[in-house]
């Protein structure tokens, strides 16, 4: 379980660069629900 005082957030262009990812493989993976998100208005932020 994430503690919400310590949660961090990321973009999907950050998230590529941290896990050496395109991100397309990192949009994909999302769409298959295999990364958590956070939708906050129109951004989509990894968890």
């Amino acid at each position: 379980m994430t503690d919400a005082n310590n949660l961090q957030l990321f973009t999907v262009h950050d998230a590529a660069k941290l896990l050496d990812m395109s991100e397309h493989t990192i949009r994909r993976l999302i769409k298959q629900r295999k990364l958590p998100v956070v939708r906050i208005e129109q951004r989509i932020m990894l968890t």
